[in-house]
């Protein structure tokens, strides 16, 4: 077995040093957000969406949208709703309660290009 690494040892470090030049971007990457990490304060509250993930400057808010089923965005849409009570937020309150009957009872709109109506003339001669 040793004989076999000593014999293929050149080969042995070509692919280690081809591995690591391939990869080394992911690894910068990768020590770089160790390293903010380690240097960043600890929090006790966690970041809302409206604080731009931290960031001090003025870059525009990312919007945040997922793929999640209808019925966690209902749960969502309700967590609000449970908000706006416990905050005495009665216009808030009426409005989850539009969105949920939205989202549960609601069909998405069909583009414009179905709802045009094309007519074609064919000219006799």
């Amino acid at each position: 077995m040793i004989q076999l690494i000593q014999d293929n040892l050149m080969n042995i470090v070509l692919v280690v040093g081809a591995a690591a030049i391939l990869f080394l971007p992911q690894i910068k990457a990768g020590l770089a957000l160790l390293k903010e990490n380690e240097s960043a304060p600890p929090q006790d509250k966690p970041s809302s969406p409206s604080s731009n993930h931290g960031c001090s400057c003025c870059c525009p808010e990312e919007p945040v949208h997922d793929d999640a089923p209808k019925s966690e965005w209902v749960i969502r849409t309700m967590e609000i709703r449970s908000y706006c009570i416990d905050h005495r937020l009665s216009e808030g309150v009426k409005l989850c309660e539009e969105l949920v009957t939205v989202l549960v009872s609601g069909k998405p709109d069909k583009p414009e290009i179905d709802r045009a109506v094309v007519m074609v003339k064919k000219e006799t001669r």
